[in-house]
C-alpha cells in the first residue's frame, strides 16, 4: 500500500475470523479495522469486511448493535473521520441474503446515517447482480434500493460491473457499490 501511495483500502469477503489476530493485519504504518463473519452465521466460511488505513489518519470505529447482525447476517463496518465529518460504511451482503434480511440490513443502515452534519460514503458488495446503474435502465432495479438511495440523496459512482461471474455459459455482471452523499 505504501509503495502505491494508498491511504485507505476497503475490502469485502476478507475470510477473516477470530482466529486471525489483529497483529497480522497491521504494521508500523498501517492499521486495520475489521468486521469478521460471526460464529453465529449459518455459513462458517467467507464474508467479512476490513479497512486498512494509514495510522496518521484519524479514523474512529463506530460500534453497532450485535443484535442487528442476527437480523440480517451481513457484515457492516462503520468508521468516522471526525476532522472531515465523514462517516464511512463498508457492507458485505452475501448472495444468500433473503428479502426480509435485506430489509433489516437497510433499516440498520438507515439508523447509521442518522447523524447530523456528517457526510457519508457507503462502499461494499451488496450482491445485486441484476442492477444496471445506467439512467435509462434504473427502473429495472429493485425498487426498495432505489427509493432508499433517493431518500438519502445518494448517487452510485460506479456505473459499470466490476467483475463477472459465470453461470453455465452465461456471464453475469457483478456490481460494486460506491454511494456518496
Amino acid at each position: 500500500m505504501a509503495a502505491n501511495h494508498i491511504d485507505f483500502l476497503f475490502v469485502t469477503e476478507t475470510f477473516f475470523s477470530s482466529t486471525i489476530p489483529d497483529s497480522l493485519c497491521t504494521n508500523e504504518t498501517f492499521a486495520c479495522l475489521r468486521s469478521d463473519r460471526s460464529d453465529s452465521h449459518p455459513k462458517k466460511r467467507g464474508g467479512g469486511t476490513a479497512v486498512f488505513y494509514k495510522k496518521s489518519i484519524d479514523l474512529s470505529p463506530v460500534q453497532i448493535s450485535p443484535t442487528d447482525y442476527l437480523k440480517h447476517f451481513c457484515e457492516v463496518l462503520v468508521c468516522d473521520h471526525r476532522p472531515s465529518k465523514t462517516r464511512i460504511i463498508l457492507v458485505y451482503r452475501p448472495p444468500s441474503t433473503s428479502a426480509s434480511q435485506t430489509l433489516e440490513l437497510f433499516k440498520s443502515l438507515t439508523a447509521l446515517l442518522d447523524i447530523s452534519d456528517y457526510h457519508f460514503v457507503i462502499l461494499g458488495d451488496f450482491n445485486f447482480p441484476a442492477i444496471h446503474w445506467l439512467p435509462d435502465l434504473l427502473p429495472d432495479s429493485p425498487e426498495f434500493l432505489v427509493d432508499w438511495m433517493t431518500s438519502f440523496h445518494l448517487s452510485q459512482l460506479v456505473t459499470f460491473p466490476t467483475r463477472t461471474s459465470r453461470l453455465g455459459k452465461k456471464k453475469i455482471p457483478r456490481s460494486t457499490f460506491l454511494l456518496q452523499h
